[in-house]
């Protein structure tokens, strides 16, 4: 068999490796080599999806090769079928068939009779002489040999080069849709909490017309690129992918990447299994999306349990409850997002220069704010609390910007 290069997506390869594996069963029990898929190279594409995030496409290089059918000296060449009043001249692959035979009519040249038949055979001679055999007529063609393994083998070799041929498009293995990248689909979940929320499956379970997780939403996203309901929510919703969300997934991928495989921690190393794995599918979906929020959590602990040791902390208190003043100096360490009751909700955690916590519970996402830079603002202290034994202030209806001076009364 000559050695076509198909091009196949990274997504599709564990699949494909799977049926030719079923293939070589067969032939093994009909005794025929065994088909063989040789990587030759990777290619990489960069393209964006539908929220704008320029996506790296990889796909990998095969050939695959096996041996042509053959018996007695004999080759076989092709499957001539009739299709309505044309000729469909299904090739072996790696081989030629002469063009005569696309209009070829149905005669055997072994009995010599032209009657309607199912399909012909084309075989080729060691020589290069080319016939053409009805079915009925091939073990006396062969000299009495049974030709059923050898057309047995033919047709998987049909199917090898069918299946092969099918690998090399997006949406084969899974139902149509292209399978995205974890980078790709977590930086799409990250957009969405962020403008909409996360939305659990009991939150999902009230949705109307249709439930969505978070996690189902970004496949969708990810995946569903014809969809108009959902064009129109990515539009509505503008759920179109910073730099900001491509780097947390990035980050949350790497964390989760090195979960140790030897813990008693069931969800984690289930966490640390699926995004080793490197692409996102249905079955995995869902645990792949919590991986934001467990990052999160997990920067949340290691903060809490460095906190002491900073020079700059001062497990205090600041401002006057029920007082509106301003806060300097103060810099954003996260921000999370959650699904309330009118929307997204955005917690927003400062630390001040002297390394006092507080936190806003603002409604809607703040697009003013960033991770990691600092601001002067304006707020009401409205209570103070703490959270897991530290102290924080509870601020409310914060502005940017400090508050301008009161001007002064003069005294008529």
């Amino acid at each position: 068999m000559d050695a076509t290069i198909y091009r196949v997506p990274a997504c599709n390869v564990e699949a494909l490796r799977e049926q030719i594996a079923e293939m070589n069963k067969k032939a093994a029990k009909l005794g025929a080599p065994e088909i063989v898929l040789t990587q030759v190279g990777t290619e990489i594409e960069k393209r964006k999806n539908a929220s704008k995030i320029e996506i790296e496409f990889v796909y990998h290089l095969f050939k695959v090769e096996g041996a042509t059918p053959k018996l007695e000296g004999w080759t076989f060449v092709a499957v001539i079928e009739q299709l309505g009043e044309e000729n469909l001249v299904k090739i072996v692959p790696g081989e030629n068939c002469p063009g005569l035979f696309r209009t070829t009519d149905y005669h055997c040249d072994h009995c010599n009779t032209d009657r309607r038949r199912k399909e012909v055979f084309v075989l080729r001679h060691d020589d290069g002489t080319h016939k053409q055999v009805g079915r009925n007529c091939l073990s006396d063609f062969l000299g009495g040999k049974s030709p059923e393994g050898v057309l047995a083998w033919a047709q998987i070799i049909f199917e090898l080069d069918s299946t092969v041929r099918e690998s090399e498009s997006e949406g084969w293995c899974h139902g149509g849709r292209y399978s995205p990248s974890i980078d790709e689909y977590l930086a799409v979940v990250a957009i969405c909490i962020r403008r909409i929320g996360w939305i659990s499956k009991k939150a999902a379970e009230s949705m109307f017309p249709e439930p969505m997780t978070t996690a189902y939403l970004a496949w969708r996203v990810c995946t569903d690129t014809k969809s108009r309901t959902i064009g129109e929510l990515i539009e509505e919703k503008e759920l179109y992918v910073e730099d900001r969300d491509l780097e947390l997934a990035k980050a949350a991928v790497e964390w989760a990447k090195a979960l140790p495989t030897d813990q008693s921690n069931d969800y984690q190393y289930n966490l640390g299994v699926a995004c080793r794995a490197g692409i996102v599918n249905p079955s995995t979906q869902g645990i792949i999306a919590s991986v934001i929020s467990a990052y999160q959590r997990h920067l949340d602990r290691v903060e809490e349990l460095n906190i002491k040791g900073r020079e700059k902390f001062l497990d205090e208190h600041v401002g006057v409850v029920g007082q509106r003043g301003g806060f300097a100096g103060l810099t954003v360490k996260s921000m999370k997002y959650f699904d309330g009751n009118y929307g997204v909700k955005t917690l927003v955690r400062f630390k001040d220069p002297e390394g006092r916590t507080l936190i806003w519970w603002a409604s809607g996402e703040v697009e003013w704010l960033k991770e990691g830079e600092s601001y002067d603002i304006s707020a009401t202290v409205k209570e103070h609390g703490a959270h897991n034994g530290y102290k924080q202030t509870v601020l409310l209806r914060v502005a940017q910007g400090l508050p301008r001076p009161k001007p002064k009364k003069v005294k008529a």
